[in-house]
């Protein structure tokens, strides 16, 4: 008996401690497709270094008919697969130009807190925009598609449309403080 509980406890420990350690990598993506914003920002943390990779659309390719098919069968058939919607995603993407620039973050940096309490409550952000859907109808706004990438749940994607106060603040505050300290860290930033 006393092994067994000694066991147990080994176990809740170690659970316990690979829970709570911080969040090592992950590769979070945000991209914007409107009139008011045509843009993408990408935030990479590793264990090395975080990086913010902004990159502004300068134009669109037309799609050969090899990807096109891919594309329409995954649209299809496969729109809940989180690795049929990666791929889907980089079959578009393929087919833009952008004009790329990439600032370092220094570690530690507030920019660094924020994006990482937004990537632990993915999950909570991910069911509430399920449960409550937008109902602001946008003709001049912008969508966003949201990407996470990381070990513990691979990859997964949240739509949202012009995200505001009203709706989805902590999105809004997000894309606000990645633009602002990224136009501010930048030399020639490609965004304004």
């Amino acid at each position: 008996m006393k092994k067994k509980a000694l066991l147990l406890y080994f176990i809740l420990i170690y659970a316990i401690s690979g829970y709570s350690q911080k969040i090592e990598s992950y590769d979070l993506q945000l991209y914007f497709m409107g009139m008011l914003k045509d843009y993408k920002m990408e935030y990479n943390k590793s264990q090395n270094e975080t990086a913010i990779i902004a990159s502004k659309r300068i134009s669109t390719l037309r799609m050969n008919k090899k990807d096109s098919l891919e594309a329409y069968n995954i649209m299809k058939t496969k729109k809940n697969d989180s690795q049929a919607k990666k791929r889907f995603a980089q079959i578009l993407d393929n087919y833009n130009e952008y004009k790329s620039d990439t600032i370092i973050v220094k570690s530690g940096n507030s920019i660094e807190l924020k994006v990482d309490d937004f990537v632990k409550n993915w999950n909570h952000l991910k069911k509430d925009i399920e449960a409550n859907p937008d109902k602001n109808i946008g003709l001049d706004g912008y969508t966003v598609r949201l990407s996470l990438e990381n070990k513990l749940m691979g990859y997964d994607e949240i739509y949202l449309r012009s995200p505001n106060k009203n709706y989805y603040p902590e999105v809004l505050k997000l894309i606000s403080e990645l633009e602002n300290y990224y136009i501010n860290e930048s030399k020639n930033p490609v965004i304004n």
